[in-house]
């Protein structure tokens, strides 16, 4: 009976991530320039408020959670909203495994012309982790990920990346916020 619970709800939250990623929280491009993914509200992030950008009071409740670190190495480009920057860039040794900042469901893992392959994790408190540019996936659409699993491998694909790196991303609420903040690289 229990794990039939933990099943639903693993179930739950991932149909719920999945609803999100339709609805408009899927990762696009615009003017193929854009390494991001839109706004739950179909709202392009350029035409985003300026007060939007910053992180609301709610987002402080991610000060309490312990997140894992996605991948080890030095950032090579800050996040910059301000440039349509939505995450950081961070370099790491070839093969280096990406790893799961927190538990939850993969509402998404599959391959982008633009972004390469990527993988979307849908977590607890409606966030949303998102891992780009990797040379190889180890999940699937609907796993269930545990806090530090690799999820992937550190690459050079898609039409936006620049050389072998992670572009890692953190939506709450369906707002971007600086993983900086909450992460230490």
């Amino acid at each position: 009976m229990d794990s039939l619970e933990v099943e639903i709800g693993a179930y739950e939250v991932y149909t719920k991530g999945l609803r999100n990623l339709l609805s408009g929280t899927g990762h696009t491009t615009v003017d193929g320039k854009k390494d991001s993914i839109i706004t739950s509200g179909g709202i392009i992030p350029e035409l985003v408020n300026q007060a939007d950008i910053k992180e609301t009071n709610r987002a402080k409740e991610l000060d309490f959670l312990k997140f894992s670190t996605p991948v080890n190495g030095s950032i090579s480009a800050k996040f910059q909203p301000s440039i349509q920057h939505y995450g950081v860039d961070i370099l790491a040794p070839k093969d280096s495994p990406i790893k799961a900042i927190l538990d939850g469901i993969v509402i998404s893992a599959e391959q982008s012309i633009s972004t390469g392959n990527c993988v979307y994790i849908q977590h607890n408190r409606n966030l949303v982790s998102v891992y780009k540019h990797n040379s190889a996936l180890l999940v699937k659409t609907g796993d269930i990920v545990k806090t530090g699993q690799a999820i992937a491998i550190i690459g050079n694909t898609g039409e936006l990346s620049t050389g072998p790196h992670l572009h890692f991303e953190m939506w709450f609420d369906g707002k971007f916020v600086n993983p900086q903040n909450y992460i230490t690289f």
